[in-house]
């Protein structure tokens, strides 16, 4: 009978179960990490600003609204203008600003927009 002396090389049980350990601690620390910046309240008012600028515009331009207003909506202030633009009759230039309640510029939107003669 043949005898084979070639030894395979592997890791062991408790080197595997050490790097487990690392790699779970490691993703850990980066989830959290991830959620304290995602979650930071800067970040989240400006995301709630461009959601409800962008929910604003598409409400406009569904009822066609188009004049000057300003308007509250839970901690954000959204400044609606309409101007004209330069090189078109029925066309206008849609803007509108989102501000914190203390003030703070937070987000802006301009769409151009054609306005339909009755």
């Amino acid at each position: 009978m043949v005898k084979l002396n070639n030894k395979i090389k592997a890791s062991t049980l408790i080197e595997t179960l050490i790097a487990m350990v690392i790699l779970i601690i490691v993703s850990g620390i980066a989830t959290m990490t991830f959620i304290n910046i995602a979650h930071s309240g800067s970040n989240t008012l400006r995301i709630e600003a461009m959601i409800q600028t962008q929910n604003a515009l598409a409400e406009t331009i569904k009822n066609n609204t188009f004049f000057d207003e300003d308007y509250s909506e839970g901690s954000i202030m959204i400044k609606k203008r309409i101007t004209n633009y330069s090189s078109g009759k029925n066309l206008k230039i849609l803007e509108m600003n989102a501000y914190s309640l203390e003030g703070r510029f937070m987000y802006e939107r301009k769409e151009i927009i054609r306005i339909k003669e009755p």
